[in-house]
């Protein structure tokens, strides 16, 4: 019945909302303290701040009650206890290697209102560098403008698409030009956008 004590088993608990997880997990919290593991050597993720709040509220509750001594030496690493979301996790793993991955520590998280503000500042700049003196994208600008706003709509439509597909710089991930299939499979699906050779003069053209 309490086999979810056993700190040296892996265990798995699945069940529907309401039904005492968040007591068992914050149970086998304590057993691993209990059984000499300190604060900061444990991990705690859950998926929102309301729910890792809860999981300590529930850890301190229960030793205040049954354990005054272990309740008194866990008050002193409040600060060491990693109870989080699987974000803030993240974020501190990432600002703590932030040389390592070359990324500004105190980078900050965008709301998703100031996020797609920013995005389409960002896309406005990128149409605009469009007509900038490089071969092949004044022949785009030209269609487009011919098409009028469904033209340009349409391009917009499509750069959004890719970039919410796969929102990390190149840099960060591993080009997809590596892997040949991969580079097919994205050429034909570019291939066959919809809309956007009607939007765009010759987009076929582009992909031979």
């Amino acid at each position: 019945m309490n086999k979810y004590l056993d700190v040296s088993k892996s265990v798995v608990i699945s069940s529907p909302a309401g039904s005492g997880k968040t007591e068992k997990l914050a149970r086998r919290y304590i057993a691993l303290l209990k059984s000499g593991v300190e604060a900061e050597r444990i991990l705690a993720i859950t998926f929102t701040d309301k729910a890792a709040a809860e999981m300590k509220q529930r850890i301190l509750k229960i030793l205040r009650e049954e354990d005054d001594i272990l309740f008194h030496k866990l008050l002193q690493k409040m600060p060491l206890m990693r109870v989080s979301t699987i974000h803030s996790f993240c974020g501190t793993l990432i600002r703590r290697f932030s040389f390592e991955a070359s990324i500004d520590p105190n980078y900050t998280i965008e709301d998703a209102i100031d996020s797609r503000i920013a995005w389409e500042e960002i896309l406005y700049e990128i149409l605009m560098e469009a007509g900038k003196e490089k071969e092949g994208k004044n022949l785009l600008l030209q269609s487009i403008s011919e098409r009028g706003f469904r033209g340009l709509e349409n391009l917009k439509a499509t750069i959004n698409n890719l970039f919410e597909k796969m929102p990390f710089s190149v840099e960060a991930t591993i080009p997809v030009f590596s892997f040949p299939a991969r580079l097919r499979s994205l050429r034909e699906e570019l291939g066959k956008w919809p809309g956007a050779s009607e939007a765009i003069q010759g987009y076929e053209e582009l992909f031979e």
